[in-house]
């Protein structure tokens, strides 16, 4: 169907283009109205439409992104749509591309030639400027004219450098500023004439004890304040010591230690319980930030994890080191006695545990020693199987669950075992080893009728024993039945040497005394396993006998037969 794209109809139906949300903050939507016809002839419908922006009349300049509107409602031609190019509409003119389709079907069909947009989408912008302007949207020179009535009070940052005269009064100026006119004398040796003597230099408020003191010291007024006292001081042996009070106030718990080899010795005075102060918990230790709970404490008082390192995130223990060498992830204690690594998963149902990881190609492992080595990895260099070493590899499983065992590194199957034939091999719970794969051998046939004596009543299949420790297990089915019904055949696996003429040994208690009624056939079949037959090959298959001439005459209307042998 050819699409006519009627411009001029456009422009003087709808003026085109209409800012959306005007109700809201300004947006970058807006809609478009048109007029759409088919060889003249205006259309009613739902068609498919594409808005494609572009800096120029022709060629592959696009801007923005591809508009696609699906199922816009057409009625005797006009159409209204809504389109959003994103912040697009800086001033640049641009031009419109349409593709119009019918709803759904095949390609779009692209209508020439482009529309030049009117000036109505660039109101977006100027929308935009409302409320205050940042300085990077203001260029050129303001009149002092618009400044008329401003006096400064306003201003912030103020360069000190742009005062040029005047007088600041002292009350303008921040209490940390020194003054000049107190009791004070700044000098290029800075030197404070209170309470200075003895080789100390002391700020201190009223009634503090600074007798322990030798050196340079800062405390606080316990009897001004919160009790708190926050000295330090040199004593005697180049060590800078932190003190915190004791009691009424003295100067007397050390609480921290710098050495004269740069070590840091915290909790001097041993009150730590092994947490964090989180401020409803007393507790001391190494931290970090502010009110986060990151942090490192050393519990020094009796019990628990006593001198050992606690690790905390959140103010909760995530990692502790104990002072047995423990190390234990999510728990401070011992399984038993001898372990000296634990992780600790509190999730109750899902999987908790451990990742080792290495980069691609790698080989991540968890290794064991004690004059013998072994170890479990992920054999990155061959195929990601996950392999057990123990003075050799013996155990692989391949990532699409193949396992190998007794050195198969590259099982083909589910359970591939490798090892020597004949010798290596599965050992059951009744103590037989089967050192070979399983065989299996089929057979169909029809057999010969039942009879008075024992014999094969059905087809045979041939079997060969490499090992006494062989089993055969023998499945077998007949058809049997009557023209006059028949009564008492007793059936039974039985097996013999290849070739020979003898009644077949018969396997187990068997199915006796099975009986038909005339003129009808039922299926009947044992399973057995036969076991400690000597090296060599044997036939296989059902057996069975009448108790008499009689009753075996009766049963003279028997069908096909199967068998299969498994050895194992």
């Amino acid at each position: 169907m050819k699409i006519k794209h009627l411009l001029l109809t456009f422009a003087v139906l709808c003026g085109l283009f209409t800012a959306v949300n005007n109700s809201f903050a300004q947006g970058t939507t807006f809609t478009y109205q048109g007029l759409l016809g088919n060889s003249n002839n205006l259309v009613t419908g739902s068609y498919d439409f594409t808005f494609k922006l572009f800096n120029a009349l022709s060629g592959p300049a696009q801007v923005g992104p591809t508009v696609t509107n699906i199922g816009v409602g057409v009625t005797n031609g006009l159409f209204i749509t809504s389109m959003d190019f994103g912040a697009q509409f800086n001033g640049t003119p641009y031009w419109l591309e349409i593709g119009v389709r019918t709803n759904g079907g095949g390609g779009f069909t692209t209508l020439t030639p482009r529309e030049a947009l009117t000036p109505t989408p660039y109101s977006i912008t100027a929308e935009n400027l409302d409320g205050f302007l940042s300085s990077s949207q203001l260029t050129g020179t303001l009149p002092a004219g618009v400044l008329a009535g401003v006096n400064g009070g306003g201003l912030t940052s103020l360069n000190a450098s742009s005062l040029t005269s005047g007088t600041v009064p002292d009350a303008r100026l921040s209490s940390n500023v020194a003054l000049l006119n107190a009791n004070q004398t700044f000098l290029k040796t800075n030197t404070f004439n209170s309470s200075f003597s003895g080789g100390r230099f002391i700020l201190q408020g009223n009634g503090i004890d600074t007798n322990l003191f030798t050196g340079f010291s800062l405390q606080y007024d316990a009897g001004e304040g919160e009790g708190a006292l926050v000295p330090s001081y040199n004593d005697g042996f180049a060590e800078l010591g932190f003190y915190t009070k004791a009691g009424g106030g003295q100067p007397v718990a050390r609480t921290m230690l710098l050495d004269w080899y740069g070590g840091l010795r915290l909790d001097q005075v041993n009150s730590n319980n092994g947490v964090l102060n989180n401020g409803t918990q007393a507790g001391a230790g190494l931290t970090f930030g502010i009110g986060s709970g990151e942090g490192i404490a050393s519990k020094r008082t009796a019990g628990g994890d006593q001198f050992g390192l606690d690790f905390y995130t959140g103010f909760s223990n995530r990692m502790s080191i104990l002072n047995n060498g423990f190390v234990g992830i999510g728990r401070q204690t011992q399984v038993s006695g001898s372990e000296l690594f634990g992780l600790f998963s509190p999730v109750t149902n899902t999987w908790g545990g451990m990742y080792i990881e290495t980069g691609t190609g790698g080989r991540p492992f968890y290794g064991y020693e004690n004059g013998n080595t072994a170890w479990t990895e992920l054999d990155g260099t061959d195929g990601n199987k996950w392999k057990l070493y123990n003075s050799g590899y013996w155990l692989t499983v391949t990532s699409s669950g193949n396992v190998g065992i007794g050195g198969n590194m590259a099982p083909v199957a589910k359970l591939d075992i490798g090892g020597t034939a004949g010798t290596d091999g599965i050992r059951f719970p009744d103590g037989s080893v089967q050192t070979t794969a399983p065989t299996n051998s089929f057979s169909s046939g029809y057999g010969t009728d039942p009879t008075a004596t024992n014999n094969f009543i059905g087809p045979t299949t041939s079997v060969t024993i490499t090992s006494t420790s062989q089993r055969v297990l023998v499945t077998a089915n007949k058809a049997l039945g009557s023209t006059v019904g028949a009564a008492n055949l007793n059936l039974y696996i039985g097996y013999r040497l290849s070739g020979s003429v003898a009644a077949p040994v018969l396997v187990g208690g068997g199915s006796l005394g099975q009986t038909v009624p005339a003129g009808i056939r039922i299926p009947m079949g044992l399973s057995g396993i036969i076991t400690g037959l000597p090296p060599g090959t044997y036939d296989v298959g059902l057996a069975g006998t009448a108790n008499t001439v009689l009753d075996a005459g009766h049963w003279n209307n028997n069908e096909w037969g199967y068998v299969t042998a498994v050895i194992f």
